[in-house]
């Protein structure tokens, strides 16, 4: 037997241009006998279970038998018998370099297509849970692959009270072509109980007009508790922010790229815009028909409420055009009594009951979120910028962040860690779980503790035993 240097590097392969990548890891069970030897010799576990096999230790004889049952040495190697084949095991200390040559060599697939790879010639305790930690901890997957299975997400409920205006979803749409009159976007404002909408046409998306509008529904229907927007410049600007604490109004923001957050405003939005396709002959004076369709949003029936949003607001019936004109055709007016706080009762029930159903519905088509504690480093999606450029290969993640602040409702704030942005602006954003996931964390010898084997090196005798893992699986050499 030859020696060389064998306990401190494995031997150097010629390097050959026509040598495919499987060949390079299957080579690493060709004439490399001595260093594998050495490898295995200097396990203590592994040498425990050559010396019992070539009789040098007089052990338990049932530890004898199942060590016996277990393995055999060949060729001054030890291999381990799993489903009446053999496979050549592997020291604690190569199964990095092992794992890494199935996996990254290979084109970085996934956790079965590396077991299966690593169990075709290698066996260790714990392989899958071992493959899975090293994947884990891989930061080329963890750049570029996208989570699988079902998104994540959950759909939470708040509470529903009868109360007009006391929390209010707003929006901006738009650009739309330049009216007359300047105006070029809308500014939308919806009460979340009883979808009462009012549209503001605007010239520009900034703040100062959005606090005139504001100021214009306070002034009607009183202060609202709660804003809920996503994260336009007019609602992060700092200008926004003195005029929501100034007036004691909670603003609560929506996570990046989650419409659905704010989907009362959202619903509106498409409403608002198939009517304006419908009703505009000039689209220099789309802004004039904002009128019409704001009253015939607010006089309809919602389909979730069974209510139209003025019953819910106002003790009496509103009458339009149509109304006076049946009035003056009859030559009297009825007058229809209702109670209004009976039926803003009745619309919480059917919120409700809706709400449910919607919850049903998304749950079922998601997976839990992930959970995230304060200072938990992760990576988020990225979007694409048009640049004329294929942008196939770049990367689908970016970061790492860390996590500052958990806010809720699986909404989570992620900056930029401490001194190490590049740019001048550091980042802060809140972030929803399905744009998230956990950065590669550490090294995957860590995962595998002494508990998960017997004094002997073998795997526990259970369901998540090496050998368990590998009988499950049909093998070939």
């Amino acid at each position: 037997m030859t020696h060389v240097d064998g306990m401190s590097r494995s031997p150097t392969l010629p390097s050959s241009q026509s040598r495919t990548v499987a060949e390079n890891v299957l080579a690493l069970t060709t004439n490399i006998n001595d260093w594998v030897y050495q490898l295995q010799m200097s396990d203590k576990k592994l040498k425990h279970i050559f010396e019992v096999l070539n009789g040098n230790l007089q052990n338990e004889a049932n530890e004898i038998k199942q060590i016996k049952a277990d393995y055999v040495i060949e060729n001054g190697r030890l291999f381990r018998k799993v489903s009446n084949m053999k496979r050549m095991v592997i020291p604690e200390r190569v199964r990095w370099r092992i794992t890494k040559a199935c996996h990254d060599d290979l084109g970085h697939f996934g956790e079965e297509k590396t077991l299966q790879r690593l169990q075709r010639d290698f066996w260790f305790p714990r392989m899958r849970r071992y493959v899975k930690s090293y994947i884990q901890s891989c930061p080329e997957c963890c750049y570029n692959k996208v989570k699988g299975g079902k998104a994540e997400g959950e759909l939470h409920i708040e509470e529903v009270l009868p109360i007009p205006f006391r929390s209010i979803n707003i929006d901006h749409m738009g650009p739309f072509p330049k009216s007359k009159k300047g105006n070029q976007y809308v500014f939308l404002i919806v009460c979340s109980f009883s979808k009462y909408t009012i549209i503001k046409p605007t010239r520009n998306t900034k703040t100062a007009p959005v606090i005139t509008a504001l100021r214009e529904v306070m002034s009607i229907f009183g202060q609202p508790r709660r804003i809920v927007s996503d994260k336009g410049t007019a609602f992060t600007s700092k200008e926004f922010q003195q005029f929501v604490e100034y007036n004691g109004i909670q603003h609560v923001q929506t996570a990046v790229r989650t419409p659905r957050a704010n989907g009362q405003a959202e619903r509106i939005n498409q409403t608002v815009l198939n009517a304006l396709k419908c009703l505009v002959g000039d689209t220099k004076e789309w802004d004039t028909e904002t009128t019409t369709i704001q009253w015939s949003i607010n006089s309809q029936l919602n389909a979730t409420t069974k209510f139209s949003p003025n019953d819910l607001i106002f003790n009496f019936s509103l009458r339009d055009v149509s109304y006076n004109r049946i009035i003056q055709a009859v030559g009297d007016e009825e007058r229809e009594n209702f109670d209004v706080r009976v039926i803003q009762q009745q619309a919480v029930a059917n919120i409700q009951k809706q709400k449910e159903k919607w919850k049903a519905r998304f749950d079922s088509r998601h997976s839990k979120p992930t959970q995230y504690k304060e200072g938990d480093l992760v990576v988020i999606d990225t979007v694409p910028q048009p640049t004329g450029e294929s942008h196939k290969l770049d990367a689908r993640y970016k970061g790492p962040y860390i996590v500052t602040k958990i806010i809720g409702n699986d909404r989570y704030l992620v900056e930029d860690l401490p001194d190490l942005s590049l740019k001048q602006r550091k980042y802060c954003g809140v972030m929803s779980t399905d744009h998230m996931k956990p950065w590669c964390y550490g090294d995957p010898s860590l995962e595998i503790e002494d508990k998960d084997e017997s004094d002997d090196g073998s795997p526990r005798r259970d369901e998540e035993s090496g050998e368990a893992e590998l009988s499950t699986i049909k093998m070939s050499l």
